[in-house]
């Protein structure tokens, strides 16, 4: 009798432990994002969300997406690329395929003292135009356009003047609209950089438009080589949010969360290859963009 009682009492205990790790489990999966919107719906997490947007000065003019699947980092390359038939390219879409390339002067210096160190710089200049690259492979391009072109023009007949100029650019094509905000004595039209219908952030091209004329364009592009072959659960859009606001440093003009999106995003690297982890895009209505790492919830700065 007391054998069977002791098996019967192992019996009810081991399904009491078996029960409690079923509900442990459940309990992690939605902690590392499994559950997607599944604590975002709780009333006191609403109100949290509510609570700190409006300690910080922000209102939330966007939805945040649901759960999604799981993703890897994305491995990249730095773009190679020979500057003469860049020029030659560039020259193509200025001036036109029948003008005959002038003579291209080269001229290299160490300026944009950053962290200390001096950052060398290649100029190029063909024709009005020069093109500025660095080792990063950030290029910046100064151009001139006729003078019947340089009249003034409104804001949106420049945006799609720069939509059919970087679409007309053959090492641009991966590149898309993506929005525009303004500066201080202009506008800037941004694109961005995609990869099997991600957004990659890191790889970008601003248009500036300055007194209704384009004057400058700074592009960066990066060469994908793939995912990594781990796939990993990304943080939830709510918990992302959380995580901003934690970080954000309110002023006194009142803002709005315009645009909140999955993507990927790191700073320019002087380096042969990196990983570059998924990100959520928090884009206010004034122009400020932040970053939050989507596996670890820490800001990318």
């Amino acid at each position: 009798m007391k054998k069977m009682n002791f098996s019967r009492a192992k019996t009810v205990l081991i399904c009491t432990f078996l029960i409690l790790n079923i509900f442990l489990f459940f309990q992690l999966r939605q902690n590392r994002g499994y559950g997607g919107f599944a604590s975002f719906g709780q009333k006191e997490e609403l109100t949290r969300l509510e609570i700190e947007l409006q300690n910080a000065g922000l209102t939330l003019e966007t939805d945040l997406p649901k759960s999604l699947a799981p993703v890897a980092y994305m491995i990249v390359e730095p773009w190679i690329y020979n500057p003469q038939e860049l020029i030659f390219s560039l020259w193509s879409v200025l001036e036109g395929p029948e003008e005959p390339l002038p003579l291209i002067t080269m001229f290299v210096s160490r300026n944009d003292e950053k962290e200390g160190e001096k950052e060398e710089l290649s100029s190029y200049s063909f024709g009005k135009h020069e093109l500025v690259v660095n080792r990063k492979g950030t290029a910046v391009l100064r151009f001139a356009f006729p003078e019947e072109d340089a009249k003034e023009k409104n804001t949106e007949a420049f945006d799609q003047e720069a939509r059919q100029f970087i679409g007309s650019l053959p090492f641009l094509k991966n590149f898309v609209p993506d929005f525009t905000r303004p500066l201080e004595k202009g506008t800037e039209i941004v694109f961005r950089q995609e990869y099997e219908n991600y957004p990659l952030y890191a790889g970008y091209v601003y248009v500036s438009v300055f007194k209704k004329k384009p004057e400058i364009i700074q592009f960066y592009c990066l060469d994908v080589l793939g995912f990594a072959e781990q796939k990993r659960e990304v943080i939830p859009s709510s918990t992302a949010l959380l995580r901003f606001l934690e970080n954000y440093e309110r002023n006194r003009q009142e803002k709005s969360i315009v645009e909140f999106s999955l993507g990927y995003y790191s700073h320019e690297y002087d380096a042969e290859r990196w990983e570059i982890p998924p990100v959520w895009r928090i884009r206010l209505n004034n122009g400020e963009i932040y970053f939050i790492n989507a596996f670890t919830g820490n800001p990318e700065i």
